[in-house]
């Protein structure tokens, strides 16, 4: 499925970061192979990566991989249970 097309990168998120509009899109009660699929098809920017929280199926796309933007923040777990998958092939 459209899942196999990324790297799980397991709890955490896309850090806040002053100015930026980290997410370009956010969608809710999506399962999660619905959020890549979305993620993967999105046209009106390049969605590079998506944090999936568990607790409201939410689905948060963004242009941004961890590496952009300082790595991936774990401060809010394990409340929401949000894990951060990377599009194969955009860290290169």
């Amino acid at each position: 499925g459209a899942l196999s097309n990324f790297i799980s990168f397991g709890s955490g998120s896309l850090p806040y970061v002053e100015e930026h509009v980290i997410y370009s899109k956010s969608m809710f009660g999506l399962d999660l192979g619905a959020c890549a699929q979305l993620c993967l098809t999105q046209t009106t920017f390049d969605c590079a990566s998506f944090d999936y929280s568990f607790g409201d199926r939410s689905c948060q796309m963004s242009r941004y991989i961890a590496s952009n933007v300082g790595g991936i923040d774990t401060d809010n777990m394990p409340t929401y249970r949000v894990m951060h998958y990377e599009k194969k092939g955009e860290s290169t």
